[in-house]
């Protein structure tokens, strides 16, 4: 899933052209437009304006191509982590097993070495990280992004606006009090997560039948994305996918085989479709699938 907000450079790279005129890789789909509050499924004819919000589906390797479309900028493959604690090496193992190299800096020797011992792949500091002579002998302005997941927000908000100065593009905070993301967002950290949204959205994709899973939550819970199996007596057997409605399809999953539709493309029984919707419409949805 991608989300691409139309401002700063992707705006200069993209307003005021065509969907199919932007480049935008095979192995994807655009699933959603939002415009102005409301949102569509866009046509290839669509022209992109500033302000908009892209949602796409895409396979890994396109959406490293949506980021060199969107950004002009390779992705990023090499990121530090503040905090080797229960978050920052859940984090540190999913980075390591797509192949982006990660270092690890954390103030607790115990946490330190239990770290370098089950990560074998990243490289771990047994430091604070806030002083700059370590910023600048371990190159850590060199990282792609940062990861802030530290138990302290006040350390947090250090190590981000210093990591910035450093040369980091990218800040990723993990939030202990979910009201500090007005200050964490006020010293220019670009995205703070509150694990308690996180755990909220995992407890909810346990509401639907066993056909069904809930694979994201976006927009501040606007839409949901779930990933049904088609049933032979579905009442969209063998149907477009552009009919469903108040929904999206954004791929099937075919026989093994991932395939990004168009609208016209025809769902089978037993295909796994993932589809966007609002997720008042969402039991419609896996009912009529």
């Amino acid at each position: 899933m991608l989300g691409v907000d139309v401002r700063g450079t992707a705006a200069t790279r993209l307003a005021g052209r065509r969907l199919r005129e932007t480049g935008l890789p095979a192995a994807s789909r655009v699933v959603a437009l939002v415009r102005d509050g409301n949102w569509t499924v866009p046509d290839a004819d669509e022209v992109v304006r500033e302000d908009d919000w892209i949602i796409a589906m895409a396979s890994p390797t396109a959406a490293r191509a949506w980021s060199r479309v969107v950004t002009g900028a390779d992705p990023v493959d090499d990121v530090v982590i503040y905090g080797a604690g229960r978050m920052g090496t859940a984090v540190a193992r999913v980075l390591l097993d797509r192949g982006v190299r990660v270092r690890i800096v954390e103030p607790d020797a115990d946490l330190a070495r239990a770290a370098a011992a089950t990560l074998d792949r990243a490289r771990v500091f047994h430091a604070r990280g806030l002083d700059p002579a370590f910023l600048r002998r371990e190159r850590i302005g060199t990282a792609g992004a940062a990861v802030l997941a530290e138990k302290d927000d006040s350390r947090n908000l250090h190590a981000a606006v210093l990591v910035k100065l450093h040369g980091v593009r990218l800040t990723l905070t993990v939030l202990d009090d979910p009201a500090a993301a007005e200050v964490f967002e006020a010293a220019g950290a670009d995205v703070t997560i509150d694990p308690g949204d996180e755990t909220a959205e995992k407890m909810a994709r346990f509401t639907f039948g066993e056909r069904t899973h809930q694979m994201a939550i976006l927009g501040d819970d606007r839409f949901e994305v779930l990933d049904v199996t088609v049933r032979p007596g579905s009442r969209f057997a063998h149907c477009p996918a552009g009919a469903l409605p108040g929904a999206a399809v954004g791929a099937i999953v075919r026989d093994g085989t991932v395939l990004f539709p168009g609208a016209g493309d025809e769902l089978r029984p037993g295909d796994r479709v993932v589809v966007l919707t609002e997720p008042d419409r969402a039991p419609s949805i896996e009912h009529g699938l």
